[in-house]
């Protein structure tokens, strides 16, 4: 499964929130899964959290968007902003 998002933008929904993650990878730490990745360019108001890694636990993902590049990330994102 790591191979589906090498070098793509990925929006994991949980619950609470959309993260956007840049080439994630499936980790194991302590026997639970996460999805580990870095915080892409636009991802955050003022690309405050642009370049962090970030870890996501895959139990608390309802769904996934895959993007093939950063540009067309960005471009989605503008697009459900109306801009």
């Amino acid at each position: 499964m790591n191979n589906i998002f090498k070098n793509k933008v990925v929006t994991f929904d949980t619950i609470n929130q959309v993260t956007a993650l840049f080439n994630p990878k499936i980790k194991k730490l302590n026997g639970k899964k996460f999805v580990a990745g870095i915080i892409p360019e636009g991802a955050t108001v003022n690309d405050w959290a642009k370049d962090i890694h970030c870890y996501i636990s895959w139990e608390h993902i309802v769904d996934f968007i895959i993007f093939d590049n950063i540009e067309d990330y960005i471009s989605s994102t503008a697009k459900s902003q109306g801009e």
